[in-house]
């Protein structure tokens, strides 16, 4: 299965410890050239980053949009998420935080898998 990852939006890492979202990034995965699930999100944990699915909510609870059924597809999910989130991060802003915020192109980063 090829799978790419693009990150849309990172978010400020230092937001979970101010009492805010837990959400560090927003990432699309391509399966092959036939599907894109957008709305995958990078989640900071105690355990180290993991990685959502995209969920709706329905009567007052969430449900997965779109999930994997077996085990080894979540871990290429979460892997190549994880891999293009890690390279964004050094890759595509070696600038401090003070001059990523000027800038007015949104940054993306594809990791293939």
């Amino acid at each position: 299965m090829n799978l790419t990852a693009k990150i849309h939006k990172v978010f400020d890492e230092d937001v979970r410890s101010t009492g805010g979202s837990w959400v560090r990034a927003i990432a699309s995965v391509n399966i092959g050239n036939d599907f894109v699930v957008h709305g995958v999100k990078v989640l900071a944990g105690t355990n180290g980053d993991t990685v959502v699915m995209p969920a709706t909510k329905y009567k007052d609870k969430y449900q997965d949009t779109f999930h994997p059924i077996n085990r080894e597809a979540r871990e290429q999910i979460t892997s190549v998420v994880l891999d293009a989130y890690t390279r964004y991060l050094t890759l595509e802003n070696p600038m401090p935080k003070e001059q990523v915020a000027e800038t007015s192109e949104p940054q993306s980063m594809t990791q293939v898998m």
